[in-house]
């Protein structure tokens, strides 16, 4: 019962993004462009802006190993985020470890109560 859609304002799926930054990285190459900088100066900017958005883009998909190690990266950078306690409880529960997922599932209906898919995992670990 993965949640992989825009649910609450954030994103389940950041891979997705990429393409839609080229707008972002036109507009900041315009702005550096604009700065008059020496050549030599604006190749080394440009250079390290790409530089900074590559390790960025590299580190982030480290978390996309499997799915706990996604989930806990989510949970722990934004730990109020119910739908990501709840992913987590529910990647926890597939790999047979059910005290974890008990953990994060409750965790996610703390913070919404009224979270369909957290109730209806948490049914599947009491059924169990």
């Amino acid at each position: 019962m993965l949640d992989l859609h825009l649910v609450g304002g954030t994103l389940a799926n950041d891979r997705q993004l990429y393409l839609a930054c080229w707008g972002i990285f036109i507009a900041l190459a315009i702005q550096v462009a604009r700065l008059g900088l020496p050549i030599p100066a604006l190749r080394a900017t440009t250079a390290v802006a790409a530089l900074a958005f590559a390790a960025s883009s590299v580190v982030r998909q480290l978390d996309y190993v499997d799915e706990i190690t996604l989930w806990e990266s989510d949970s722990r950078s934004a730990p109020w985020n119910a739908r990501a306690h709840n992913n987590l409880g529910f990647a926890y529960y597939l790999a047979g470890r059910e005290e974890d997922a008990r953990r994060e599932i409750d965790t996610a209906l703390l913070f919404d109560p009224r979270n369909a898919k957290a109730q209806a995992n948490l049914r599947v670990l009491n059924w169990r």
